[in-house]
């Protein structure tokens, strides 16, 4: 037989030690993938979050008027609204010729994605709130009332985010069962 005339290509032993390989491969990876997706949405929801307290902070120097941020631990969602609420200030007292552009707005809703819960908020003086209203407020002069919240995916992954009480500052930390 000429070496000119033979046909190249792979047996089928070949590629079936390829598909083998690659099916390995990818047993191996997807876990990781999907591990990596659900730490990224833990930690979205925490920069959701710090990123809520600094529009409160930002929105009650603006407008020199307190504002407050309260988790619903029951329902697992944040709302950010003035304080006094718009709907709670008698109209009566209102100037209009004095109005703000811009104003006391309604509140803003955040709701958590699934698998993300609220565990507990931490107050620098008082009790942990578990259940119920937990409170953060905002002073016009840009200080807060300060506190640590805490939250927990379903793959035990733990965040907190937590705010200064004098420069009103926002950090988020990953913790561990220990730390807590």
């Amino acid at each position: 037989m000429n070496p000119r005339n033979r046909i190249s290509g792979f047996t089928l032993i070949e590629l079936m030690i390829v598909l083998v390989l690659l099916s390995v491969a990818t047993a191996l990876v997807v876990p990781r993938l999907a591990g990596s997706l659900d730490r990224m949405n833990a930690e979205s929801t925490a920069r959701r979050i710090a990123s809520a307290l600094r529009f409160a902070r930002s929105r009650a120097v603006t407008e020199k008027i307190p504002y407050l941020a309260v988790f619903d631990m029951d329902t697992n969602m944040l709302s950010v609204m003035a304080y006094p609420a718009p709907d709670e200030t008698d109209p009566n007292e209102a100037d209009p010729d004095n109005a703000e552009i811009g104003g006391p707005q309604e509140p803003r809703v955040y709701i958590f994605p699934d698998g993300i819960r609220l565990r507990e908020g931490v107050p620098l003086d008082g009790e942990t709130v578990t259940a119920g209203a937990f409170v953060m407020g905002f002073f016009p002069g840009g200080g807060t009332t300060g506190g640590k919240v805490i939250l927990r995916d379903d793959k035990d992954r733990v965040f907190s985010v937590d705010l200064d009480r004098i420069t009103g500052s926002v950090k988020i930390h990953e913790e561990s069962e220990t730390d807590l």
